[in-house]
């Protein structure tokens, strides 16, 4: 009869040694503050879930920026200083399609 008092009570401090041995030491678990030794800015936040422009032909991919830039970016302006004018105006070629890159 004295295993079956004994019962609940090796069973709780089985428990409790198992608890106990499983936890960190509260000097190895970090706090959010701890976690970095500078302040952490909206930038930081804001650069950390950046989509880049994918390769051309990948799903989200868009002509208009770089790959490998921010899928957030202003379309890069196209540079016109080598594109053919259109007829009757300085610098077009009649040999080049209007709107077409001139041969170097």
């Amino acid at each position: 009869m004295k295993f079956r008092t004994l019962k609940p009570f090796l069973f709780f401090a089985a428990v409790t040694i198992i608890g106990l041995a499983c936890k960190e030491a509260p000097s190895q678990i970090e706090t959010p503050l701890e976690q970095k030794s500078n302040p952490v800015s909206t930038e930081e936040i804001a650069t950390e879930k950046v989509i880049l422009n994918p390769a051309h032909g990948e799903p989200a991919h868009r002509c208009d920026i770089a790959v490998g830039q921010p899928l957030n970016s202003k379309p890069a302006k196209e540079d016109l200083s080598n594109i053919n004018p259109a007829h009757g105006q300085p610098g077009h070629r009649c040999d080049v399609p209007v709107g077409a890159p001139l041969p170097i």
